[in-house]
């Protein structure tokens, strides 16, 4: 018996038995939805989840006490050590995040800002969407530079309706203005900060966090 009778033969008996073939047809359709549908997300968020150059070689660096129960956090001076003194990584950054009042038009808003080094973005790999990111020229004494900041896609949309012109606004955090130099494109919106701001703004206080590259 040829190939091409067996397709006949099995043809035949699926027009006899239509509700067992449909059945058939609809099981087979929904078991390769859900199985693409479920590769999609696994893939999305365990092998390629983060849209930064050499993503499988970040890794997040922390201070622990000396039970190693907990976090502490480092200052600058700290972390310019670390970095210093590293000798198995490429490179790294420094970044901490926290909850901020945006005091903009209308009702204060809480939103999250996050303090990058002004190498983060060289760090990631990432290009913003239009105007810049940070630079050395942004780090420094707060009373010497203009605060500023990157605004991710998502919060562009949502807040400035996409509009272009929003590079020299200011926002206002927690009573501090910040002027708006950039905008992240969209593939790193899920993963990026609200606001991502330079140096400057981190060298006041104690950070918990950074990130290094092997």
């Amino acid at each position: 018996m040829s190939i091409l009778q067996d397709i006949r033969y099995a043809l035949r008996l699926l027009v006899k038995s239509r509700v067992s073939s449909t059945v058939a047809v609809l099981s087979l359709a929904l078991g390769i939805g859900a199985t693409t549908a479920i590769f999609s997300v696994v893939y999305a968020v365990l092998v390629d989840p983060y849209p930064y150059a050499g993503a499988e070689r970040i890794g997040g660096a922390h201070v622990l006490n000396v039970k190693g129960d907990h976090y502490i956090a480092y200052t600058m001076a700290e972390y310019l050590e670390m970095q210093a003194r590293a000798k198995s990584v490429e490179s790294m950054i420094l970044n901490n995040r926290r909850s901020v009042v945006m005091t903009q038009a209308g009702l204060p808003e809480a939103v999250i800002q996050e303090d990058f080094s002004p190498n983060a973005f060289d760090f990631f790999g990432v290009q913003p969407l239009f105007g810049r990111t940070f630079s050395p020229r942004d780090a420094g004494d707060e009373s010497k530079v203009e605060p500023v900041a990157v605004l991710s896609y998502l919060f562009w949309q949502r807040h400035f309706a996409s509009s272009r012109d929003v590079l020299g606004q200011q926002i206002r955090l927690n009573d501090k203005f910040f002027t708006i130099i950039g905008v992240l494109p969209s593939a790193s919106h899920g993963t990026m900060p609200i606001f991502t701001f330079p140096w400057n703004a981190i060298r006041t206080y104690k950070s918990g966090s950074g990130w290094c590259s092997k």
